[in-house]
Formats: structure tokens, sequence, C-alpha cells
């Protein structure tokens, strides 16, 4: 039903909420992945990844949130326009889930994607998400 429309990532965004159970996100994830090019289908995926952590997540929630984002950080590196978002939000999951290794590596990959892009507002999102990370290590929020 979503094939042919004109911004196919946001339209899945904004249908997928966190509301909807665990069991069935993959089987609509895989259709939506039909639909997109694999870094829209990284940020549709990393963005949902976010939302379910930020709303008091159940454990099988809470678990696929964190396979989901160790998935799409060991693949290869995004380049796309929304790159640094989908970074972003995986480093909230990180962050939400304490765990250390998980958001190091976003925020990492977050600068590192603003660097290749070179834009301000990238290079500005991954300076402060940079200066949070060693914040929250130092205060000792990570483990």
């Amino acid at each position: 039903m979503m094939k042919g429309i004109e911004d196919p990532a946001f339209a899945w965004r904004d249908m997928l909420t966190p509301d909807i159970p665990v069991t069935l996100l993959d089987p609509l994830l895989r259709t939506a992945g039909d639909a997109m090019s694999s870094d829209d289908f990284a940020y549709v995926r990393a963005c949902l990844a976010q939302d379910l952590v930020l709303a008091d997540p159940s454990d099988l929630q809470a678990a696929w949130a964190k396979a989901t984002a160790t998935d799409i950080l060991r693949a290869d590196f995004l380049v796309s326009k929304r790159a640094s978002i989908t970074y972003q939000c995986l480093s909230r999951v990180g962050y939400f889930l304490k765990n250390g290794d998980l958001y190091r590596n976003a925020v990492e990959r977050m600068g590192q994607s603003a660097l290749a892009s070179r834009d301000f507002v990238d290079l500005f999102r991954a300076a402060i998400a940079w200066h949070d990370f060693e914040t929250s290590a130092k205060e000792g929020y990570l483990p």
C-alpha cells in the first residue's frame, strides 16, 4: 500500500509506534524494507528502537531495541542525509538502556557521519552528543 509514495521512510516512521506488539514489528519491518533504501530502513528501525526505550520499555521491548541498535551499528557505515539522526537515535537507545558500549559506538558513528557530510548541523549535533556521552561517563551514569 505504501509503495510509490514520495517519502516512504517518513510514512513508515509515522506508522510504526511503540504500542505495536514487539512480535509484530519484524513482519511489518520486512514489508517496510521493501519500500525504501537500506539507509532509510536503518533510520526507521533506529527511530522505533529509540521510541521503545523512551517509554518505560518492557523487557521484550528493551531487548528488541538493543538487538536492533546493535544490528544497525554492525552494518555498513550510513552515508545518507539521515545518517546523523539515525546514529543519534541509536545513541539514545544506548543511553536509556545504560549500555555504555552501544552508546559510545553510536556517538562515534554519529561523529564520523557528521565529518563525512560536512554539514554544520550534523557537526553541531555530534559535538553535543559527544559532550553528553562524556558527561554521562564522568558522572558514573554508565556502567
